[in-house]
């Protein structure tokens, strides 16, 4: 009997994980990219990118990358900030292989 109950309780447990449709996986999505001066084509680095300041955020690099993992939902808006150029909001659908970001010089 009590075998039988821990193999229901299991299989009851299970059958509610996966049949979940608010369950997308069990993996954080990865935002990557490169951000870019639209006039130049130049890396643009030092640029704060972020979905949740103080949460999930990173500077660009040198090369003007950036990457980070995050626990949101899709559609995320992503935001670059840099003292150099316009401030930009990304609408981000989907998880993609490499986002371009050409940033505008404030004059």
């Amino acid at each position: 009997m009590k075998t039988r109950l821990v193999t229901l309780t299991m299989f009851t447990f299970f059958f509610m994980i996966f049949s979940s449709a608010e369950i997308v996986n069990f993996l954080p999505a990865v935002v990557k990219g490169q951000l870019l001066d639209s006039q130049t084509g130049k890396p643009v680095h030092g640029a704060h990118v972020f979905i949740v300041r103080g949460e999930e955020e990173v500077f660009s690099s040198a090369k003007g990358d950036f990457h980070f993992k995050t626990w949101n939902v899709f559609p995320l808006t992503v935001t670059v900030e840099h003292k150099l150029y316009k401030s930009v909001n990304l609408r981000v659908t989907s998880e993609t292989d490499q986002l371009t970001v050409k940033l505008t010089p404030i004059k």
